[in-house]
């Protein structure tokens, strides 16, 4: 299991969920500090596969906290299925769907899919028992237990992808490249 260092975890904490084309980031102080963080601040006690890796964990806290150009920045560089995937997540966010659907085309098959199915399917499973009604659903609110569990998880799932080493398709080059 991957241990998120302090920093990250603190990077992460956040009152809401992030909306999908916010119009701006949330403070400059906070951009600062995500941009500041060497590949070793952001996982501890594992080590990350690779260079990329500390920069797409970066590219993933800033669109967390809805720094979608300087993710944008990161993400463009990275010519891999990582890259890509991380590129088409930050043009859904703008939202701009036909760019995102380019760029997650690039990605292919990617090694992650079947975790992040597993993920999502435990996360409806949660959604449907917890909804006793539609008008549970419509007043539920952000900070509901299964929100509070959800983000963490997936949050875990893309570190442990991150500091997974010696995984022979790790890094490989987006397809098309």
């Amino acid at each position: 299991m991957v241990t998120l260092s302090p920093t990250i975890r603190s990077l992460l904490d956040r009152p809401d969920l992030p909306e999908l084309a916010p119009s701006r980031g949330r403070d400059e102080i906070l951009l600062g500090r995500i941009q500041s963080l060497t590949p070793e601040n952001l996982v501890a006690p594992e080590r990350l596969c690779d260079a990329l890796s500390g920069k797409l964990l970066r590219a993933g806290l800033l669109l967390w906290q809805d720094f979608l150009d300087a993710a944008h920045e990161i993400a463009q560089e990275i010519e891999t299925q990582d890259g890509s995937y991380w590129h088409g997540f930050m043009h859904r966010r703008e939202p701009d769907a036909d760019n995102a659907r380019y760029w997650f085309r690039q990605v292919g098959s990617h090694p992650i899919f079947p975790d992040l199915l597993s993920a999502a399917t435990a996360i409806s499973s949660e959604l449907i028992k917890g909804a006793t009604s539609c008008w549970s659903i419509r007043t539920a609110r952000p900070s509901a237990p299964i929100l509070s569990r959800t983000v963490p998880d997936l949050d875990q799932l893309a570190s442990q992808y991150c500091t997974r080493e010696g995984m022979s398709w790790h890094g490989r080059p987006a397809r098309g490249d």
